[in-house]
């Protein structure tokens, strides 16, 4: 009997050895086994087709998920100041970071180092999701234990970037003995157990181990599964961004997300008309952005107090901008400028009885810019000025944008977390459309486009007036370049933009994170943390 119960618990133990080894898989990558000793779980969605490598992964469910499985060397809170993940601390020195690493291990107990971290750095400058925010650092270069990055320009905010995931050094080259590239390795609270169908606790996290023993995953391999999922209530979690309009409702609670995502009109500054400060000061003090925030992006947005976003300004000085339309203010730039007779429909004109008409361009394909125009439209009536929306699809619109083929557009930018608005008003800049620059000052003040032609702009200005907007805007070009140089603080940078006006700040929009009413303590999330609220740490 004594040999039977001995040779009962050696097979008893040998299976045990088994059943916690994965198959074929990196020591402790895929140890979804081990569950810690919490028992609660959490549902959420997931693509069984699509890969959990955050630098080639392609779907937005999967995006989230790496957010358990991967730490960053420093996460953002919801009002984008940064929060120290890997990170033990980061150090400017003109233009030099230097990034000191905690003592952490990934999850298949090596510790993460340097070279992991210039590793990552290499596939993040690749990646489209953080290749602009990442342009302007030459090189990661190691420093002993801690990690150089070398800056195009003084760059104060250059923390708010380190946000790209860190994986272990070719973890992502690693693959079984089909060819089949397994998950990268990462340092993050969760790992991914061998089936891909279930997250368990990381033994090796840095920090306390996270609130949910095991997240079950759902596959959810498209736009309409997803949907379907949210609305059945089979996922605990779900991020509306809202970027192409849609809301998939789901029943329980919810936290407001804030996003770096900029709406703001942009005005063609090679006609004449836009010459004229007070026409710019006109066309945003008629503006009520409290109710396009509201109305048009059913409360999914703050409204603008400067060209930056209000969730991160915390001091008075930043905000140089009213949320509700001032329609005397409005009047009164235009009456200064002549424009003080009002016709029998009730637009204004000046005495050689011009009036001010603009075409309004917008994204037809996005149903918040349909929306705000109606405001914007209806609100610029009320001061007297005369706007038509002119709605092209996207691919349209965007060539109207690129070709200078409008008066006034209406657009979107996400602008990235270190708030650098150069491409918005620097002359070449991605989302610079109808700013000018030296070279530009010889060209036609107007498109050659029938749509785009107005009374208005027809009208012969002086030389002076003429070159008024180059002016400005080379002058911006210049603070921006001494901004860059750390001769200029964020603030003086931000009053020049608003006083100059090289296009209006409506609102930024906001994120949606729905969760399941029964689980308590989830008040933490930002867009680059979703999960914050899982983390004992944070």
């Amino acid at each position: 009997m004594k040999i039977k119960r001995i040779i009962a618990l050696l097979l008893s133990i040998c299976m045990l050895f088994l059943c916690g080894c994965g198959k074929n898989s990196p020591s402790g990558a895929n140890n979804g086994n081990l569950t810690g000793l919490k028992t609660e779980s959490a549902n959420l969605l997931y693509c069984a087709n699509d890969t959990f490598n955050p630098y080639t992964l392609t779907t937005k469910v999967n995006m989230e998920l790496c957010q358990l499985l991967f730490e960053p060397l420093v996460t953002l809170s919801n009002n984008f100041e940064p929060i120290y993940r890997l990170a033990e601390s980061a150090v400017q020195d003109g233009k030099v970071w230097s990034v000191k690493l905690k003592h952490a291990k990934f999850s298949d107990e090596s510790l993460v180092s340097a070279d992991d971290v210039i590793y990552s750095f290499n596939l993040a400058k690749k990646c489209d999701v953080y290749s602009s925010s990442l342009s302007h650092v030459n090189s990661a270069v190691k420093d002993g234990e801690k990690v150089n990055f070398n800056l195009s320009y003084n760059d104060p905010f250059f923390i708010n970037l380190l946000t790209f995931p860190i994986i272990k050094a070719e973890s992502d080259k690693i693959t079984d003995a089909d060819s089949v590239l397994f998950p990268p390795i990462g340092a993050g609270p969760y790992v991914l157990n061998d089936e891909k169908t279930k997250l368990g606790l990381n033994p090796n996290y840095y920090s306390s181990p996270a609130r949910f023993g095991t997240i079950n995953l759902v596959n959810a391999p498209d736009k309409d599964s997803v949907g379907h999922y949210v609305e059945v209530g089979a996922t605990d979690f779900y991020y509306a961004d809202i970027l192409d309009g849609t809301i998939f409702r789901m029943d329980g609670k919810k936290l407001t997300v804030n996003q770096n995502r900029l709406v703001y009109i942009g005005m063609n500054m090679r006609m004449s008309v836009f010459k004229e400060p007070k026409v710019r000061y006109c066309l945003s003090a008629a503006i009520d952005r409290e109710k396009i925030s509201k109305n048009a992006y059913y409360s999914n947005a703050l409204p603008a107090e400067s060209p930056l976003n209000p969730a991160f300004l915390s001091e008075d000085n930043y905000k140089t901008l009213e949320t509700k339309a001032n329609t005397k203010i409005a009047i009164e730039n235009l009456e200064q400028i002549g424009y003080n007779i009002l016709d029998n429909s009730g637009f204004r004109k000046n005495n050689a009885g011009r009036t001010l008409e603009f075409t309004l361009l917008i994204n037809a394909d996005n149903v918040y810019q349909q929306e705000a125009s109606k405001i914007i439209v209806s609100d610029l009536r009320e001061v007297g000025i005369r706007v038509t929306v002119r709605a092209l699809d996207y691919e349209n619109y965007l060539s109207a944008l690129n070709s200078g083929s409008f008066q006034l557009y209406l657009a979107e930018v996400k602008v990235n977390n270190n708030f650098d608005l150069s491409e918005l008003i620097v002359p070449g800049g991605k989302c610079a459309f109808g700013i000018v620059g030296k070279t530009q000052t010889e060209e036609s003040e107007t498109p050659q486009n029938e749509e785009t032609q107005s009374t208005e702009n027809e009208e012969t200005q002086s030389n002076e007036n003429a070159m008024q907007s180059t002016v400005i805007n080379n002058d911006l070009t210049d603070l921006v370049k001494r901004y860059e140089n750390g001769t200029v603080t964020i603030s003086q940078l931000v009053s020049a933009v608003s006083s100059q006006m090289p296009f209006i700040p409506v609102c930024y929009r906001t994120g949606i994170l729905f969760y399941n009413s029964k689980i308590e303590g989830i008040n933490n999330a930002s867009s680059s943390d979703l999960f914050m609220s899982f983390k004992n740490n944070s």
